[in-house]
């Protein structure tokens, strides 16, 4: 599987990243972010990293490291994760495997009033279309960026 990865700097600290994706066999690719805040975070994140690697047509993925609380108050530190994943399955699908994952591992209104994070998976670009921009202007994300660069020997930050 190739992956071209063009950054566009916009901004300083702002890097919005447009994937190419040459579609072959009606694959779908995606930018998959995962974070976790609690004292089992590592853990959580690479069972959830090894169930999305079985439902794949292929992934890949940073390590699972720590990172600052960053976009809101909550000032716990995060294990983070950053993965490119191939598959045939649709964004609907993904997106309701994801939020099952999070309530399954403890996401619900008394974790977030509390904000603990047990488990949390976003996608953050599918195909060509960025869902969440604001996660693009995220160190954590840039950090795992920058793994999955060196993993895969494609420079993606020129």
């Amino acid at each position: 599987m190739i992956y071209i990865f063009i950054i566009y700097e916009i901004t300083f600290d702002v890097i919005l990243i447009l994937n190419l994706h040459l579609k072959q066999n009606n694959m779908n690719l995606f930018l998959v972010t995962l974070g976790s805040n609690t004292d089992e975070g590592e853990k959580l994140i690479s069972l959830a990293i090894e169930q999305i690697k079985t439902l794949s047509v292929d992934a890949e993925f940073s390590s699972v490291y720590k990172s600052v609380a960053e976009g809101h108050s909550a000032s716990k530190e995060y294990f983070n994760s950053v993965g490119i994943v191939s598959t045939d399955k649709s964004l609907s699908f993904w997106e309701e495997f994801f939020k099952q994952q999070e309530q399954l591992n403890g996401r619900d209104s008394e974790a977030r009033k509390n904000h603990i994070v047990p488990l949390d998976i976003d996608i953050t670009i599918w195909n060509q279309e960025v869902i969440r921009p604001a996660n693009l202007k995220m160190n954590y994300i840039k950090k795992g960026l920058r793994q999955l660069t060196s993993k895969t020997g494609y420079n993606i930050f020129s």
